[in-house]
């Protein structure tokens, strides 16, 4: 999908007053420099990682290729926090401040001494003092489980600071376990699904809609909304689509038509039409939620530029190549100055523009798109993302149109086997891809010399 799939998938740390106020923790400045430190180090660490891989037997591969993964993860975050520097910098000091909460209302025991240390060190966003002390409560409470509960919260909290999120999950996952509220549920969702785990990501996301829809329509909207979300993901259509109007509808009547949540409802749903083959239904979704976009967020706005690539995608989806192009470009231009030239997203709108270039034969200037698009992917997401592998599906078919067929095959056969590996059995994509390498090979041999 090209938008984004939440309202609100993470529920934000909100600033809590401590015993002796608010930790303010370092500055502005001095937070952008640790990001950019942590940045440097992670790159050195991902080369490191690559040269190890090169000299690697195939039973050490696979173990190495999930390092890589995650690595490429955690520099994606990093470059997403430093393109916002002074929102990445307030959600860090709410989150120290939550954590220091918890420490006062879990750990109090363990004395006063050990907190303020703690506390100091969170501080210079240092959490492995903090880390220390839930440790310490879980083993001196193992009967006390929504104390041990909320210590887990917090180690979650300090995994999601490290962008550590296969731990984050973990720590989410047991305190939903041991103390299932909305929170610890939807966290625990979240983070299992951002680190790739569909499969485990449903029932915890079945168990907060049930929840969620006893607890009020503005919390249920949201859990629908993002329980349709995971299903599209899995490529669960038929079960996503009612979820996602059944959002709608509540957004509706709760938030009104000019929010811009209610935008990223209409869009999702859109998204999802567009996919179905449904163009007359999706696309008046897709104007009315730039219209909401634009009048609340500005033309500047990486989610109006998210908004103009949706509804590009509707009218290249039914040949109307020449409306859709500007758009593409706009977005294209928005994301460079907002996001940077090496995100995720500028990679998801150069890959669209590069589509609708290959579509209309324009194969000379697809190509090098085709090719930036994989590159971002390759060094933010890692080469066992499904990302990747739609962008390798995608030069493979450009090359195809052009009848070079050995060039094509290894695109397209490295496609398959990372979606094979990391989507599940029945999603639409495999079977899409497994025909167009059937397609590739077929002219193949057919046009061996």
């Amino acid at each position: 999908m090209l938008g984004d799939k939440t309202d609100n998938s993470v529920t934000g740390s909100s600033h809590v007053q401590q015993a002796g106020g608010n930790i303010t923790g370092i500055s502005p400045d001095l937070h952008r420099e640790m990001l950019e430190t942590a940045l440097a180090d992670l790159r050195k660490d991902l080369e490191a990682k690559h040269a190890e891989a090169s000299r690697a037997d195939r039973a050490e591969l696979k173990m190495l290729n999930m390092q890589v993964d995650m690595l490429n993860a955690q520099i994606a975050e990093l470059q997403r926090k430093l393109a916002d520097p002074e929102a990445s910098y307030a959600t860090d000091i709410a989150r120290i401040n939550d954590i220091a909460d918890r420490l006062d209302r879990e750990a109090n025991h363990l004395g006063e001494e050990k907190i303020t240390a703690a506390k100091q060190a969170l501080a210079r966003f240092d959490y492995s003092a903090a880390d220390a002390l839930f440790e310490e409560v879980k083993a001196l409470n193992q009967l006390a489980v929504e104390q041990v509960a909320r210590a887990e919260f917090g180690q979650g909290e300090i995994a999601e600071a490290r962008i550590d999120w296969h731990s984050a999950a973990a720590h989410y996952r047991r305190a939903a376990e041991l103390n299932p509220t909305l929170e610890n549920l939807n966290r625990a969702k979240a983070f299992t699904q951002r680190a790739g785990d569909y499969n485990a990501a449903l029932p915890i996301s079945q168990k907060y809609l049930a929840l969620a829809e006893q607890d009020s329509e503005a919390e249920f909207a949201i859990a629908l909304n993002n329980h349709a979300g995971l299903l599209e993901t899995m490529g669960r259509y038929d079960e996503a689509e009612p979820l996602y109007r059944q959002a709608l509808q509540i957004g509706k009547e709760t938030l009104g038509k000019s929010h811009p949540n209610y935008a990223i409802r209409l869009n999702n749903l859109a998204e999802l039409l567009r996919n179905a083959g449904r163009y007359d239904e999706a696309e008046p979704l897709y104007r009315q939620a730039l219209q909401i976009a634009k009048e609340t967020l500005g033309e500047n706005h990486p989610n109006y530029a998210i908004a103009l690539n949706n509804l590009a995608g509707l009218l290249g989806s039914t040949g109307r190549y020449e409306e859709a192009e500007p758009l593409y470009l706009q977005a294209l231009q928005i994301d460079k100055e907002t996001l940077g030239k090496n995100h995720p997203g500028y990679a998801i709108h150069l890959n669209n523009l590069a589509e609708l270039l290959r579509t209309t034969g324009r194969y000379d200037e697809a190509e090098p798109l085709f090719r930036q698009a994989l590159q971002i992917n390759k060094e933010t997401l890692g080469e066992n993302h499904p990302d990747y592998a739609m962008r390798l599906n995608n030069l493979g078919v450009l090359f195809g149109n052009q009848s070079k067929w050995a060039q094509a095959e290894p695109f397209v056969a490295q496609a398959l086997n990372i979606f094979l590996n990391v989507l599940p059995a029945d999603h639409p994509n495999n079977q899409a891809v497994a025909n167009t390498l059937a397609w590739i090979r077929e002219n193949l041999a057919n046009n061996q010399d």
